[in-house]
């Protein structure tokens, strides 16, 4: 008779944890859609309207390592290749890069906070550099930080990575002055 090895047991623990794992990610997918007053919109840089002053666009595109203001290398393919074309057509407009931090799962200690905010402000300068290392007028460019006060995802479910929950607060967004 076969003696029943226990590494083959079905650990219904572990299976719970993977199962509220997955329900946790589905119901973020395609059932909890952020509640936001935020009127920003996606960018296309295939617009054929002028925007209008005030009007904002999540440059979704736009994405940075971890904790820092370095863009991922198909940020910079995107800026370089689509963002800049776009803002060369919206000649005499000004605009504003407006860079956000995730909070998500951290403490709101002062520390914190003045990280946050500086990360921000450093992700808005360094696409303004790249764009007018790219020929955008530096006098149409200004940014800001404004660290992890206006997050758009503030979920996190059981099972959840923060990063992965806050990834749409760590964005760049531009506002058409």
């Amino acid at each position: 008779m076969m003696k029943r090895n226990e590494s083959f047991t079905p650990n219904y623990l572990s299976m719970l944890d993977l199962l509220s794992s997955a329900l946790a990610a589905v119901i973020l997918l395609f059932v909890m859609t952020p509640q936001s007053n935020d009127k920003s919109q996606t960018l296309d840089p295939k617009l054929s309207k002028s925007p209008q002053r005030g009007e904002k666009f999540i440059l979704k595109n736009i994405n940075f390592y971890s904790g820092s203001s370095i863009l991922l290398p198909d940020s910079e393919s995107y800026v370089i290749e689509q963002l800049v074309p776009y803002l060369k057509k919206q000649r005499n407009r000004k605009f504003r890069l407006i860079g956000h931090a995730n909070g998500v799962g951290m403490p709101r200690t002062p520390e914190i906070i003045k990280e946050h905010e500086d990360v921000s402000y450093f992700r808005a300068r360094a696409v303004a550099r790249l764009l007018s290392k790219n020929g955008i007028d530096e006098s149409k460019i200004s940014y800001e930080g404004r660290g992890a006060r206006e997050m758009i995802d503030t979920v996190i479910l059981p099972g959840m990575d923060s990063n992965v929950a806050g990834g749409k607060n760590r964005r760049v967004e531009l506002l058409f002055e």
